[in-house]
């Protein structure tokens, strides 16, 4: 059997650390691939401290070069890095080439000067890639638009994401959930509501447009809501907006804040929220809340954008336009007040779900590694 071999430039994270978001994505597909390939992680985190342009420009490329397995396929497996094949003395100019990426949205790449300095490079490697790995057709499309068309359309693979239905299902251990229950809410009352929120603060996210839609429901209703956002700011900057918001409504009180829960505990609180609201402005197709809330049997608003439509078929969900407070609570309140089938409405989101396994993903990654090998 032909021997297989990549190196793997992650970025922030690796195997054994924690994982979220994109980084799920990655280190459940390769967990799959251990029997299959030999990986080589080069890991490098650059979020511990701000990074100067020496640590991002000439540090991390000779940290690389140290590391890196030479006349090997190199995956880079955030666009982040994609800067790299076009510094001068590259460690991996001559390699093969592949990339990961998610979404070009455009806030975060024409945020300030710096960033479209750093993006211009990044496109000029991403240009140089064998191999475009993305999460959509709406993301490939994405892709193209931001690379003028100048990448061939054939060498970009879609490979969709997963979830683990052994993990992410509905649980029956009442009294288990009941505890969760308690610690988060020690006063529960009947009219007290729990509102789930899985991701970052980024702007684009929309948690903002989340507490907007929550204070809304609890202006107009006798319901108590708990919002529990999961999930790392991403910046300080974000968690103190989110802060501010919430003080601005009086209702600080009512949010959570949870950096991170393993996958174990994160189960835990699909199952006693009555709906997770996941409003995104802007996705590339990056739906892994989405899609383990239905594996969860817990029902979902999400935006009416088209990547998420691709993904869902538009179904399983309550489908909002996410500039639209009003819709995102109308949409919460059909939820608490029974006015829609929740019934019908999780059995469509199971349905979905089930599409979607990172056993069907890791096989597509095997397949493009074996082929650049």
């Amino acid at each position: 059997m032909e021997e297989i071999k990549i190196n793997l430039i992650s970025g922030s994270f690796k195997p054994g650390s924690q994982i979220f978001g994109m980084s799920r994505y990655h280190i459940e597909i390769h967990k799959l691939l251990e029997n299959k390939i030999i990986m080589n992680w080069i890991f490098y985190d650059p979020y511990k401290k701000h990074l100067s342009l020496f640590d991002f420009y000439l540090n991390y490329p000779i940290i690389i070069n140290k590391k890196i397995w030479k006349n090997v396929p190199v995956h880079i497996l955030n666009p982040w890095f994609s800067h790299i094949p076009v510094l001068p003395r590259s460690p991996i100019k001559n390699s093969r080439l592949i990339i990961t990426i998610f979404d070009v949205e455009p806030s975060v790449i024409f945020n300030t000067l710096k960033s479209l300095f750093h993006w211009k490079l990044c496109r000029k490697g991403i240009l140089k890639a064998d191999r475009i790995i993305t999460i959509s057709q709406f993301a490939k499309n994405e892709i193209l638009k931001f690379l003028g068309y100048k990448f061939p359309e054939e060498k970009i693979s879609i490979v969709y994401e997963g979830v683990d239905r052994e993990v992410f299902k509905k649980l029956d251990d009442d009294e288990e959930l009941d505890k969760l229950k308690r610690k988060i809410v020690p006063n529960s009352r009947n009219n007290t509501k729990i509102i789930l929120f899985v991701g970052s603060e980024q702007p684009r996210k929309n948690f903002l447009g989340v507490l907007k839609a929550c204070y809304k429901v609890m202006k107009e209703t006798n319901y108590d809501l708990k919002i529990i956002k999961i999930g790392k700011a991403e910046s300080e900057v974000y968690r103190k907006e989110s802060v501010k918001l919430a003080e601005e409504l009086r209702i600080v009180s009512n949010v959570l804040f949870i950096d991170y829960v393993p996958d174990d505990e994160l189960v835990k609180y699909y199952n006693i929220a009555d709906c997770l609201v996941l409003p995104t402005l802007y996705e590339g197709g990056f739906a892994l809340p989405i899609l383990e809330a239905m594996s969860c049997g817990c029902p979902v608003v999400t935006s009416n954008i088209q990547p998420l439509l691709e993904l869902t078929e538009g179904k399983g969900a309550i489908y909002i336009n996410p500039f639209n407070v009003d819709e995102i609570a109308n949409a919460i309140l059909k939820i608490l007040n029974g006015q829609i089938d929740i019934e019908e409405l999780t059995r469509e989101g199971s349905r979905i779900a089930k599409k979607y396994t990172w056993e069907r993903s890791a096989e597509e990654f095997y397949k493009i590694y074996r082929e650049l090998q």
